[in-house]
């Protein structure tokens, strides 16, 4: 019996499989290349091979692409399986890591802003001295948005200070503890005090994180609990990151409430005072989605920093 000669060019490739799987969902091949740390013509390379393998196309190349239907009928079929196989083959090859004891890949984490400029540099440092070739992507924005973008599966973990809302769908462990403190200008009238009644504070402009701020949202709780209102407040300034309002309270545009992290870091322009009267500590948080099977990258790093912690306390 003759055996048949395999066509190689007719081999099913494992990257292959990859890349269509990536550009199916950016339908970028810009945007495929740069995920996947590839050549646009290493892209192009991969999907011709699939097409060859089919022996059919798997994307429009006409009309229909720009009006945005981007797989063929045939590329349609294919999608889901694709994508099974490549989960299945990226979970094969994280029980091997995990068995040979290597760790590889990049981590994605969100971050809000006293975590992810205090805290976590520190904690990424230490495990990348024992895992190098380990990448992180960390996107610093706050609390709120970090959430929201790990449920969505946007991301690995989240480092947080405030669960408000997701308290139900996610795990966690603390990485820290702060209480919020007030900071004032050098010279304002009140630097020269120790403690301040919270009561005082509304005859300033208060110069506050956004509303999705865990910062924003610890100081309304405080403020609420004195059955105070910002609405109370002579005025209200919002911005964007801790380090802007530190930057407006400095130039003496108003005083704020911030983390005690934050603040020490910043003692040689402002003045730290504590609340007078407030019990207000509260603790930082390392978050992942519950119920999840999780990659051996994920579980490295999360039982790395849980013993980091562990170790300081």
């Amino acid at each position: 019996m003759t055996r048949k000669t395999r066509d190689p060019r007719k081999d099913l490739k494992v990257r292959a499989l990859r890349t269509f799987v990536i550009l199916a969902e950016t339908g970028s091949f810009s945007k495929t290349a740069e995920k996947l740390g590839i050549a646009q013509g290493t892209v192009s390379n991969h999907i011709t091979s699939l097409e060859d393998y089919f022996d059919a196309e798997l994307f429009h190349k006409s009309e229909r692409a720009r009006e945005g239907e981007n797989l063929t009928r045939v590329g349609i079929a294919i999608i889901n399986p694709a994508k099974e196989i490549v989960a299945i083959l990226n979970q094969t090859e994280d029980e091997v890591n995990r068995i040979k004891g290597a760790v590889t890949g990049t981590l994605r984490i969100a971050t809000s802003t006293i975590p992810g400029e205090h805290i976590l540099p520190s904690f990424i440092a230490k495990f990348k001295a024992k895992n190098p070739t380990v990448e992180f992507e960390v996107d610093l924005s706050d609390s709120g948005k970090s959430l929201e973008k790990l449920i969505a599966k946007e991301i690995d973990l989240a480092a947080v200070g405030s669960l408000v809302g997701y308290e139900s769908e996610v795990e966690t462990f603390p990485i820290a503890e702060e209480q919020l403190v007030l900071i004032v200008p050098l010279e304002h009238e009140l630097a020269s005090s120790e403690s301040v009644d919270p009561y005082m504070l509304v005859d300033y402009q208060l110069i506050t994180r956004e509303k999705t701020s865990g910062t924003r949202k610890e100081t309304e709780r405080i403020l609420k609990s004195l059955e105070i209102s910002l609405e109370k407040f002579k005025s209200i300034l919002e911005l964007g990151s801790t380090e802007s309002v530190i930057t407006a309270v400095s130039e003496n545009y108003g005083i704020a409430i911030i983390s005690s992290i934050a603040a020490k870091k910043a003692e040689n322009y402002v003045k730290i005072i504590s609340l007078k009267g407030v019990e207000n500590r509260r603790k930082l948080f390392m978050v992942r989605r519950t119920r999840e099977s999780y990659p051996a990258l994920v579980e490295t790093f999360w039982d790395f920093t849980k013993n980091l912690v562990t170790e300081d306390e």
